[in-house]
């Protein structure tokens, strides 16, 4: 019966041990920004015109992505990588127009959902809302995930 308890809780001492705090990642605060309106028809945003295009916009907590996926769905993902967000270079870049890195951390995301798919995160990217009326496109600080 010790015998067993001893066991039992040497058990339970390795599995604790072996969480460490790799598993704990801190909350991205709040991002408070004006919306933003981008006109695509402007020379600056011709990125945008097509699918898969991408721009960078200064707004959030670190910056915008601003990704087409077709001509009626943009995206706007936040710069801020989740895996140790209050560091210094923990931001997304796009890479080679498929996916986001963060080069500091090396996690990678998927493009458009920011969704990790390699590295040390495991919580996706912050979505903005994201509007579009005709030739405008609309980005709030409503969180999409």
């Amino acid at each position: 019966m010790i015998m067993n308890r001893i066991i039992f809780l040497l058990i339970a001492g390795l599995i604790c041990y072996g969480c460490g705090n790799d598993e704990v990642q801190d909350e991205l605060p709040p991002a408070a920004f004006g919306d933003i309106t981008i006109n695509l028809s402007l020379p600056q945003y011709q990125d945008l015109a097509i699918d898969g295009g991408f721009e960078y916009v200064s707004a959030g907590l670190r910056g915008i992505i601003v990704y087409r996926e077709n001509a009626f769905t943009y995206h706007a993902i936040e710069q801020n990588c989740t895996y140790l967000p209050f560091e210094a270079g923990s931001t997304v870049d796009v890479d080679n127009g498929i996916r986001l890195r963060d080069p500091s951390c090396g996690s990678i995301f998927t493009l458009p959902d920011g969704v990790p798919i390699s590295g040390p995160a495991f919580v996706p990217l912050r979505k903005y809302s994201v509007s579009l009326n005709g030739q405008m496109l609309t980005i709030t600080d409503e969180p999409v995930n």
